[in-house]
């Protein structure tokens, strides 16, 4: 099964083309979003691609392949336009792992400890890309942010293709066209890229 893993597009126009770009040349089987999909939050400067209504509708255009979680700059309005659920915990499974969803920034290190051997946590909110094996063997994983990087990396999403993962690093030219910087593969060893 091929995923492609995003979160916190905080309304950004160009993170949706990379979604809809990727998704159409790729045939991924399902988009994983992890939250904070359309405002941008009280915190962050608004990006000069700041366009939700473009990012829902593009997004929508997936809705049978989308698995999510709702993010904390997610409104009951947000949820409104988007033709998929967004419920706060949310989970699924395919031949190899069941996987939770949660966007991080409710009872993180509750969930972290339960994570067995054979099941993935996958959550965004801190904006850091994150792999790394619970207590119990199991892989907790945060694809980063598509819009406001916070790590030691750029903005990026992740890539699951079937057993193989992988963590993409991107930017944009000065025409706004994507481009790849880095691409990592995790393997048995722990990565987390801190502030």
């Amino acid at each position: 099964m091929k995923l492609l893993i995003c979160s916190d597009l905080h309304g950004s126009r160009n993170a949706a083309k990379i979604v809809t770009y990727l998704m159409e040349k790729y045939d991924f089987d399902k988009l994983i979003l992890l939250g904070d999909l359309l405002y941008n939050g009280p915190r962050n400067y608004v990006e000069k691609d700041y366009d939700p209504s473009f990012v829902y509708k593009e997004l929508n255009k997936f809705s049978d392949k989308i698995i999510a979680c709702k993010g904390n700059c997610e409104s009951d309005v947000d949820l409104m336009v988007l033709n998929f659920k967004m419920p706060i915990f949310n989970s699924f499974k395919n031949d190899n792992y069941l996987f939770y969803l949660n966007h991080g920034h409710i009872n993180e290190i509750k969930l972290e400890s339960n994570i067995d051997k054979n099941e993935i946590l996958m959550s965004g909110h801190t904006h850091i890309p994150l792999f790394k094996h619970s207590k119990n063997g199991g892989i907790i994983l945060n694809p980063g942010s598509m819009t406001f990087p916070k790590g030691s990396i750029d903005k990026s999403f992740m890539i699951m293709d079937d057993d193989d993962l992988y963590l993409i690093e991107f930017d944009y030219d000065e025409n706004d066209n994507y481009i790849v910087k880095n691409k990592y593969k995790f393997s048995d060893g722990d990565r987390i890229f801190e502030r």
